[in-house]
């Protein structure tokens, strides 16, 4: 598992609570310095420098409301979090399913999840379950470490499903074929069986 840079930690502080980055929020009496400092550790410096560096990389975005200046998260800023810049380009033939059951009174850190797993190419499957094509599991567990959420969560790695063709039009998948996949699998049990 990866140790999570400064600037994704407080990226994710930022968007978990909802907030705007003021223009002063990085001042040690700030909410956001001092969940960071007591969590984490982080100094006062290196703290207000990650926010220097975050507004010139552009995963902050500058806004003038009501006579303040304030920032909030880019897409950029977002992708930052996760490390996500792509999906993979080819299906490899599984399927990966999240099962979740986060109790009701941690509803904010399940729909936080859940809305991370959609920006993550999961789509909803059926009630807690959650299905996508792409072999990203390494940000699943990220996102799993960051909510503290291991001991709700299921990670499956399925190669047949019965509505396979509904959900490869879901994720517009092209290239392989569940006919094409079904054919080169049997070829291999045979040759095995040889």
């Amino acid at each position: 598992m990866k140790d999570f840079s400064l600037p994704q930690k407080i990226l994710l502080f930022l968007e978990e609570n909802g907030m705007v980055l003021h223009e002063t929020l990085y001042h040690p009496s700030r909410m956001a310095y001092h969940y960071l400092e007591t969590r984490d550790r982080i100094g006062r410096q290196a703290f207000y420098n990650a926010i220097q560096r975050m507004k010139k990389q552009k995963l902050l975005q500058k806004k003038r409301q009501n006579g303040a200046t304030k920032f909030t998260i880019t897409e950029k800023g977002r992708l930052k979090i996760f490390g996500l810049n792509t999906k993979p380009d080819q299906w490899d033939g599984k399927w990966r399913i999240v099962i979740f059951d986060i109790p009701e009174t941690k509803r904010d850190l399940r729909n936080f999840f859940r809305g991370k797993l959609q920006e993550l190419g999961y789509r909803f499957l059926q009630e807690s379950v959650w299905i996508c094509p792409y072999n990203i599991a390494d940000k699943v567990e990220d996102l799993i470490a960051m909510c503290k959420v291991g001991q709700y969560i299921h990670y499956l790695v399925v190669e047949e499903l019965d509505n396979n063709n509904v959900l490869m039009k879901l994720f517009n998948l092209k290239g392989r074929k569940y006919g094409e996949f079904l054919t080169k699998y049997n070829q291999i049990k045979t040759t095995d069986r040889k």
